[in-house]
């Protein structure tokens, strides 16, 4: 009993002393709205929230010393915001820079000399460098002041990894005993300049296919990169060839914006496309959002087809369930319109392969319009390992002579392996209507460097 009185006296006492703070000064910048919060939040450890929610604020706006806090002295309690001095960026550094050029990094940072001090930032150009592939932390950054200046320099420690490849992957049915092949070539960062080129050749028994992506960075010294690239193919029933010139830049350190104008065999093509991406990783992500929207508009030369415009968009996502555990979840959709329009082959979407359908071969199914969901469980507990199960239902249009909606259902597992010089992916699907040994295999032999 005497111990119950004693901590009643105790808790009674502080709130004693709280109430003995009659009287409220603030000491620093507070706006109004601020002022009324905290004078009508009666408890402390809400008001204390509430300041160290205004003090991120101030420290994502150059005011990286800011320090709020209450005090209650004599019968006043006091709200104090010691701003301290604004500060801005100077020019990021990277402490184990080999390849890259240094006024390269500081581009591929995000990060602007001369703008505010944002803490988010460094965070945030951490994982914009590690999702390009080009670039691991091996560090937490640091800000360091430049003498008698208002300026803090982002001191980085980021490894620079092998980013380029080339790749084999071979898909194989078994049900019909027929295979098609893609070689990918991959040059990323070349020569430590950003300037990226990716190649890649498909080569089956009714199509043959090759397409370049190229990327010239900064070009005039703008945020504006040239983006140039094309495509040739060799099907049974036609061959195709475009050829699209334009730009990209990167809106803030997720987003980025493409725009393109493009001449074919018998037509003009212009296209916008915006995409996102926050992934944790480059290679085997844990958790982060990835979406992608791109509108084509096509016009012929001639008026023997007419003109269309195509629509895509997709997006992913991942969950982080335990240590080793991951989810992810995705859909897709594209649709040519308008729908009444008859199409040339060329101009079809193609869907099938491990990044696609993995229920079929490589561009097996043609189509105007197709929506399709995946989720999938995946376990990372083995180093730079995963073992991953696959759902994937999906719906498209069939072309002529066929009409309507066609619906299917892909599901199997896979194995995906990355060391520092090679990697290794390995996908079985099947379908409902097959047997297991009538599965579908893709397997993928990627060289680092």
């Amino acid at each position: 009993m005497i111990l119950l009185f004693l901590l009643l006296c105790l808790f009674s006492g502080i709130s004693f002393a709280q109430e003995m703070c009659s009287e409220v000064l603030f000491v620093g910048d507070f706006t109004e709205q601020e002022k009324e919060i905290l004078v009508e939040t009666k408890d402390k450890a809400r008001r204390n929230n509430f300041l160290k929610t205004i003090q991120r604020n101030f420290e994502n706006n150059g005011f990286v010393g800011a320090n709020l806090y209450e005090k209650c002295k004599g019968d006043t309690l006091y709200f104090v915001n010691e701003k301290g001095e604004g500060f801005v960026y100077g020019t990021p550094r990277n402490k184990l820079l080999r390849k890259t050029k240094p006024e390269v990094f500081v581009k591929l940072s995000g990060i602007v000399p001369g703008e505010k001090v944002v803490l988010d930032d460094l965070f945030r150009a951490v994982k914009k460098m590690e999702r390009s592939g080009h670039f691991i932390k091996v560090k937490e950054p640091e800000l360091y002041r430049e003498k008698n200046r208002n300026r803090l320099v982002p001191l980085f420690y980021m490894q620079e990894t092998s980013s380029s490849f080339i790749e084999g992957l071979v898909s194989y049915s078994s049900e019909d005993e027929k295979w098609i092949g893609v070689l990918d070539v991959s040059l990323k960062n070349i020569l430590g300049t950003a300037r990226n080129l990716d190649i890649e050749g498909v080569s089956g028994d009714i199509a043959h296919r090759i397409s370049f992506e190229y990327l010239e960075p900064w070009i005039f010294g703008t945020e504006w990169n040239a983006l140039a690239r094309g495509i040739l193919e060799d099907d049974t029933l036609y061959s195709d060839a475009l050829l699209e010139i334009g730009a990209s830049r990167s809106l803030s350190f997720e987003w980025d914006f493409t725009v393109l104008g493009g001449v074919g065999n018998n037509e003009w093509t212009t296209a916008v496309g915006l995409s996102y991406k926050n992934f944790d990783a480059f290679y085997l992500p844990t958790s982060g959002t990835s979406a992608n929207i791109e509108m084509r508009l096509k016009n012929y030369r001639k008026g023997n087809l007419e003109n269309f415009v195509s629509l895509f968009g997709n997006y992913e996502k991942y969950f982080l369930l335990s240590y080793d555990w991951v989810a992810r979840f995705g859909f897709s959709g594209a649709t040519l319109l308008p729908t009444g329009n008859v199409f040339a082959n060329e101009d079809l979407f193609r869907l099938g392969g491990s990044d696609s359908w993995k229920g079929f071969r490589k561009d097996f199914i043609k189509t105007r319009s197709y929506g399709n969901t995946e989720v999938a469980l995946r376990f990372q507990g083995l180093w730079q390992t995963a073992f991953e199960v696959f759902y994937q239902p999906g719906i498209y249009r069939e072309m002529f002579p066929y009409h309507g909606w066609k619906t299917h259902h892909q599901y199997g597992l896979g194995i995906i392996q990355y060391r520092s010089s090679f990697a290794v992916s390995l996908y079985y699907a099947l379908r409902p209507e097959l047997d297991f040994e009538e599965g579908f295999l893709h397997l993928g032999i990627k060289a680092l460097f």
